[in-house]
């Protein structure tokens, strides 16, 4: 007979369609154990950002958690991240229970990672061109 084992998975990731690289920027993502078992141990979740277009991936940070949740329960989560310099499309990737320390079963770990709909790096404006036009010196 099978143990009941629970099964974290991503069900949402909200980000914004633009963000401007090396600025911060909100990323929002619900966790859920669809599993037939509570969840006790903590887990870490794992942001990065991969191009669309162009093969490359920039790790954006690991958050902890060690909330219990019960089958069917769900954890909304927001952090601030800096986005990556570029100027690219590109997907957040969320991988939960990154470091593979929640037992799920072979079914289970195979659903752990989801990527967002493609989002626009920008270049950040340019900084101020600030000319001298006049130089006034102190009568002597």
């Amino acid at each position: 007979r099978d143990v009941p084992l629970p099964d974290l998975v991503v069900t949402s990731i909200v980000v914004p369609p633009q963000i401007v690289a090396g600025k911060e920027f909100d990323l929002s993502w619900m966790v859920t154990n669809q599993g037939e078992s509570t969840l006790t141990l903590p887990w870490k979740d794992e942001v990065s950002v991969v191009g669309v277009n162009q093969p490359f991936a920039t790790f954006l940070g690991e958050f902890g958690s060690s909330v219990t949740l019960a089958p069917g329960e769900s954890i909304a989560r927001t952090q601030r991240l800096v986005a990556p310099i570029t100027t690219a499309q590109v997907r957040i990737v969320l991988s939960t229970d990154s470091a593979n320390q929640v037992a799920e079963g072979a079914s289970g770990e195979i659903n752990n990672r989801t990527e967002s709909s493609v989002v626009e790096v920008l270049a950040p404006p340019p900084p101020p061109d600030l000319v001298v036009t006049n130089i006034v010196a102190p009568p002597s």
